[in-house]
């Protein structure tokens, strides 16, 4: 069951977009230790680094720079960055402690969720009936993790929340070559060897309550780490690099049903800090023939805050669902402010604020309007249509439609016709950015959204309730795609692409309780500029297999395999990845031990800026224990 295809809840293979949904038993099953773990199991999937070093999931081909091109939302409510687009700088970490299920789009969504469904949607369903739980994760590289959840009320009025608190030293893992290794003017400043600098601390909590048919919650999030890879590619001894960001949004919903008609009325807020400071050049570094015996350090601060409402009033009427929804926002950016060590030709041992800023201050006022109709004219098919209207008071106004067949030419196939537009909005650092001497990169105020079409055919078989066996082939094309001009350093809409691919899939549940399954699935994809040139850094082919064997009632086995084939123009090679997890179970308390990488692969994600010459090692084997106990 899933709802993020269409806004309520139905089967998976009757709605019209091809969806994966991963329940927390599964989840639990496979040893996951955030949504990253979670997500490298979806079919056309890829996770990876982009080019700060930060993690980033590349889906159907495309690699966007912070998952911009992915939208990610909780419960429904979109939680990407309006600062760089993307869902993964907050949420690539999540916890997964509080998740009850995880649903994933493969491809456009943007005629229901406007802007950032560009090639997918992640719906994360954090659970509202939560019973009382407590748990303890203690894993490699001092790892640690502490959540509790618990919820409590009646009928009319309940309450629900989460607490996780993480911290990890990290992998450190070695670099032998940086960019100044292999730049002849600085060859001599270069402190390889070094090491990656991947610890991290995070809060998560996350509250609601409910009232009759009033829903109030919230989640904050506080997020710092070590950067990962230096984002100048290059090592730094200090280790002074330290990215944080504090992400708080809260809902008030109301949901009711009148007769025929289901009404809900929304009122939202976010509010994101962003303070980066990042050690970025050692001491004598030499650019554009001046010497910095300081070296470079910054720090980059700045505030966003939106506030938005929405609508939406569902009828079904005479064999028809009909759905119209509103929307609009306001988002703001500001207390920006920027603190260097150098300045022009000067340098300092110290940071102190210099008078230009790294992006520039911006509002943004956006509405839409979409709506959709599904009709089944006889019992075996059903048709979905839609179009979503959106004005951006900056880059100006787009039109997403939408179009879905679904037959059912007998009681245990499915055949899926799906048609799609694909937007995505610049965002504010394409928009608004600074050009600076380490990153010429400059805004472009001028830009237009990115646009895409999607085709798909689905085929979905069941030969009896517990096996189904899938296949989608899919055709996107793309256009306006923004990318830095090398000539201008300008954020411009330059490149055409188009991506073909085929997706297979296998499920087979059984036993008693159905609790052993096996999961099969393999996706290739081809995905090139308008001059046939391929779009690099990520792989053509992609395949996963989980197998879950209930041992017992009280013992639970799972096997998680995870290939990767060669990355596109780099010189990585294909590897798999076997993660393996036991899970003791008792009425009221469990204990797991989860072995990640468990033949200890030696794998590289590619660098895609090329300063790492090495590119991105990854660590080896890892283990962790988890504890947990129910009330």
């Amino acid at each position: 069951m899933a709802e993020v295809a269409t806004g309520y809840i139905q089967e998976r293979y009757l709605a019209p977009a091809t969806v994966t949904v991963i329940s927390a038993e599964e989840i639990r099953n496979m040893g996951a230790r955030n949504l990253l773990d979670v997500l490298r199991t979806v079919p056309d999937l890829e996770v990876s680094l982009d080019s700060i070093g930060l993690p980033v999931i590349t889906m159907r081909g495309i690699n966007s720079f912070g998952s911009k091109s992915v939208k990610f939302l909780i419960n429904g409510q979109p939680v990407n960055s309006p600062i760089i687009a993307g869902g993964t700088f907050f949420f690539a970490d999540l916890s997964v402690e509080a998740i009850d299920r995880v649903e994933i789009i493969r491809g456009p969504g943007s005629a229901l969720y406007g802007s950032d469904a560009f090639v997918g949607v992640v719906n994360i369903i954090l659970s509202r009936s939560p019973s009382p739980k407590v748990s303890y994760r203690r894993g490699s590289f001092d790892s640690d993790e502490i959540f509790f959840t618990g919820a409590q009320g009646d009928g009319q009025t309940r309450f629900w929340g989460s607490f996780s608190y993480r911290d990890s030293n990290g992998a450190n893992l070695p670099i032998f070559r940086d960019y100044l290794s292999q730049d002849p003017t600085n060859q001599t400043v270069s402190q390889v060897p070094g090491r990656s600098q991947e610890w991290f601390r995070r809060w998560e909590i996350y509250a609601g309550l409910r009232r009759g048919p009033f829903i109030l919650e919230a989640q904050y999030l506080n997020h710092a780490d070590g950067g990962y890879y230096n984002y100048s590619g290059a090592v730094t001894r200090t280790n002074g690099t330290r990215p944080t960001r504090k992400f708080l949004w809260g809902r008030l919903r109301y949901e009711d049903h009148f007769g025929p008609f289901e009404a809900r009325l929304g009122i939202y807020s976010s509010h994101l800090w962003y303070q980066h400071f990042l050690d970025y050049y050692p001491p004598g570094i030499t650019v554009q023939g001046t010497t910095y015996p300081y070296g470079w350090r910054r720090e980059r601060r700045a505030q966003i805050q939106e506030y938005g409402l929405e609508g939406r009033l569902t009828s079904r009427l005479s064999g028809h669902r009909i759905t119209l929804g509103l929307e609009a926002n306001q988002s703001s950016l500001g207390q920006i402010r920027t603190l260097s060590n150098y300045c022009l030709t000067n340098n300092f041992p110290y940071l102190r604020e210099v008078p230009y800023p790294w992006i520039k201050g911006a509002d943004r006022f956006h509405t839409s309007v979409y709506l959709q109709e599904e009709w089944s004219p006889v019992y075996w098919a059903r048709l979905t249509l839609g179009g979503r209207f959106d004005y951006y008071d900056d880059v100006g106004r787009d039109l997403s439609l939408r179009g879905g067949l679904v037959i059912s030419p007998t009681s245990k196939t499915f055949v899926k016709f799906l048609y799609g537009h694909g937007l995505r909005a610049p965002s504010f650092c394409e928009l608004y950015l600074q050009s600076c001497v380490e990153s010429p990169r400059k805004g472009n105020p001028n830009l237009d959204a990115e646009h895409m079409v999607a085709y798909e055919l689905a085929l979905e078989y069941l030969p009896f309730s517990d096996l189904s066996l899938s296949t989608t082939f899919f055709r996107h094309d793309y256009k306006d795609l923004i990318m830095v001009n090398p000539q201008t350093t300008l954020f411009e809409n330059r490149a055409r692409a188009r991506t073909v691919g085929v997706e297979l899939e296998g499920r087979l549940r059984w036993g008693l309780g159905r609790f052993n399954y096996l999961k099969l699935n393999y996706s290739y994809q081809d995905s090139r500029y308008k001059d046939h040139t391929p779009l690099t850094g990520s792989a053509r082919d992609l395949g996963t297999m989980i197998f879950n064997w209930r041992l017992r009632p009280t013992m639970n086995l799972n096997f998680t395999v995870n290939y990767v084939g060669q990355r596109i123009g780099t010189g990585l090679g294909s590897y798999w990845i076997t993660d393996v997890c036991f899970r003791f179970l008792k009425p009221h308390w469990e204990i797991s031990l989860s072995v990640h990488n468990l033949f200890d692969k030696h794998y590289r994600y590619p660098d895609p800026n090329n300063r790492f010459p090495d590119d991105f090692l990854r660590p080896g084997r890892t283990i962790d224990c988890r504890l947990s106990w129910t009330f």
